[in-house]
């Protein structure tokens, strides 16, 4: 479709300014404000992964709307090969592009609507074009959501005089794609439009040969909607995760390009990628992205995140019993709304069935349900509350009984006649079989002490007596006495 028609000729003036807003403001916030100070940024106080800055807008984010930039210093690769790791200029590639980045279980659709400006011989990189792509929620029976995009892809030199390469997306409303929705195999699905106030992506050459800066804003609204299911989908509401999956993208695109020798390098990069950065790259799977601790397969085990896709290490993942996700700590800080508010809603669950429990067993319903056993019907009302299901899983703890719980009734008892005390007889009376003594258990053996370090033969005689070996040797007396003896 030509760019002068009149359809778009109105949206293409508005969306040069806008494309040229988004990239004064996309540049990296400098002590706490951006260049131009227009727009105020904080850097996030959660622990980031390591090479990874990440930033808020305080002055825009709300609960309804979140506005994050993420900086990654050092992405290996050169803008044209990036570039064409990121176009998507038709179905195929638009779906294999959305795929990677968040993986085929949340992505429902993926379509190019028009190509308002498509890619020439003297403007390879520059492209314009409508899209419409559409995620599943994380929450199962939440719906899904689906965006309608306008896409802008750049290339240009800033102030510095780097080259750059730019993405901006953002939502439009035009009366023809106001009612498009997505084929799913599921008809029921409900969907719910999004509105994505700006994403740009910004790739900057630096003095290394093969090296990328990558920065990544977006500013999005996180629910639009009456249902409040805005956590559903935090995990693509956040610049950190997106830029974390450009950069394994890109990386991947360059290294496959390079094997294949068709990336366009500059000057000896393509001898300084194959020895550096390829280890580079290959050290982000071997070491933990939070602490830089060594990660294998036998002393400390790797872990993947959940929703960002980096390597961790035991002490720098989260676990949540929700959906048993193992996440870094930015997700989980990120996503704690989703899963506090289903724990809580368990828990509420919890509450109202034994509530509910309590109601049915007041009214005589045990075992409630269609199949469950009515007692009132068959009990009378003073034997409702004396029966008990035989059921053990329908039994209620004491807690939840009710203390003034009536009584069953019962007959009064006839009065019985006055009996005589027995008398108390001595036991030879009683039992005519005699007492015997108490025999007494004999005591304990006394614990005799033993000699064992002797080390002379006197001693060691006078220890062997001690210890029972032999007879004690003669005492003075008993010498006395054998010599009087045997005297003539």
């Amino acid at each position: 479709m030509s760019p002068t028609a009149p359809l778009y000729r109105e949206l293409m003036d508005d969306n040069a300014a806008f494309v040229k807003r988004q990239l004064i403001v996309t540049d990296l916030p400098v002590n706490g404000t951006g260049r131009r100070g227009s727009v105020t940024w904080e850097r996030c106080g959660v622990e980031r992964p390591h090479a990874v800055d990440s930033y808020i807008n305080t002055r825009i984010s709300s609960p309804t709307r979140r506005a994050t930039l993420a900086h990654c210093p050092a992405v290996v690769g050169t803008l044209d090969d990036a570039l064409k790791a990121i176009a998507a200029d038709d179905n195929a590639s638009y779906t294999d592009l959305e795929t990677d980045l968040v993986g085929p279980d949340l992505l429902l659709g993926a379509e190019v609507l028009a190509t308002i400006q498509p890619r020439t011989k003297v403007t390879p990189h520059e492209y314009i074009g409508l899209k419409h792509v559409s995620y599943q929620s994380l929450l199962d029976g939440h719906g899904a959501e689906d965006f309608v995009l306008m896409e802008t892809v750049g290339k240009g030199i800033d102030l510095d005089g780097r080259a750059f390469a730019y993405k901006v997306l953002r939502s439009i409303e035009l009366p023809q794609f106001a009612a498009i929705c997505p084929a799913t195999e599921e008809d029921t699905m409900e969907f719910y439009r999004g509105t994505m106030h700006a994403f740009a992506l910004i790739l900057t050459e630096t003095s290394e040969p093969g090296v990328l800066e990558l920065s990544v804003r977006l500013d999005i609204d996180v629910t639009r909607h009456a249902k409040p299911f805005s956590g559903g989908l935090s995990a693509l509401h956040d610049a950190l995760s997106l830029a974390l999956r450009y950069r394994r993208t890109i990386e991947m695109s360059f290294f496959e390009n390079v094997k294949s020798g068709t990336a366009q390098l500059i000057k000896s990069s393509a001898v300084f990628a194959a020895s550096t950065l390829s280890s580079l790259v290959k050290a982000r799977t071997k070491r933990c992205q939070m602490c830089e601790r060594r990660v294998g397969r036998f002393i400390h085990k790797r872990y993947t995140c959940g929703v960002c896709s980096i390597a961790l290490c035991h002490a720098c993942i989260k676990s949540t019993d929700f959906n048993s996700w193992s996440l870094c700590f930015p997700c989980y800080d990120r996503n704690e709304t989703l899963y506090s508010r289903s724990i809580i809603s368990k828990m509420v669950s919890s509450s109202l069935s034994k509530l509910g429990f309590i109601a049915r067993r007041s009214a005589g319903i045990c075992c409630g349900g269609a199949g469950g056993r009515r007692h009132s019907l068959e009990m009378p009302q003073h034997e409702r509350w004396s029966y008990r299901c035989q059921d053990k899983r329908h039994s209620v703890p004491e807690l939840f009984t009710q203390p003034d719980m009536p009584q069953p009734l019962q007959k009064p008892e006839p009065p019985q006649e006055p009996q005589a005390e027995p008398l108390l007889l001595p036991r030879s009376v009683t039992d005519p079989t005699p007492l015997l003594p108490r025999r007494r258990a004999p005591p304990p053996p006394v614990p005799t002490r033993r000699f064992t370090n002797v080390t002379s033969r006197a001693n060691r005689s006078l220890a062997d007596s001690f210890n029972g070996r032999r007879e004690a040797p003669p005492t003075p007396k008993m010498w006395d006495k054998k010599l009087a003896t045997s005297a003539p």
